[in-house]
């Protein structure tokens, strides 16, 4: 049973991704997609990162917080803090493939995030789990690359 619920939870709200349209920032302003924009495949990448910067912090579930999605070269990185009092970080650590095999299912099952990762790719990034605990501190990444993240399109 444990393992299953390390499986399942702290799957982010992957339908926050930047291709989503007539999203609501954090004042209440509708903001919309450019990913259908002019300009090159990594502009519509930074512009659509900076539309759901605009929606963070974002509570994903009870131990957790997605902060940011950041870009660094080329590799798109999801930054999430964990509740260490509601999870051993330890137990993330331990169950962190079937975590990662469960993240992969859920990024190819929802076309919104299927269309993001098809500008990751476009743009031609990788894309980088990040989970920080907020008391030691600890990260544990869960890496996806080019081609992990053709077989998810």
């Amino acid at each position: 049973m444990k393992k299953l619920l390390f499986a399942m939870m702290l799957c982010p709200v992957l339908l926050l991704m930047a291709s989503c349209t007539g999203s609501t920032d954090n004042a209440g302003s509708t903001v919309s997609s450019v990913s259908d924009a002019g300009g090159s495949e990594m502009e519509k990448l930074d512009a659509d990162l900076r539309i759901s910067n605009a929606q963070m912090p974002m509570k994903v579930d009870y131990a957790t917080t997605l902060l940011s999605i950041t870009r660094d070269g080329h590799v798109v990185t999801y930054h999430y803090e964990v509740d260490e009092d509601a999870v051993a970080f330890e137990d993330l650590v331990e169950y962190q493939e079937d975590f990662r095999a469960n993240l992969k299912k859920e990024i190819k099952g929802a076309s919104a995030v299927t269309d993001f990762v098809s500008l990751v790719l476009d743009a031609g990034c990788e894309l980088c789990y990040e989970y920080k605990g907020n008391q030691s501190g600890r990260t544990m990444e869960l890496e996806f690359g080019k081609d992990e993240l053709e077989t998810m399109r």
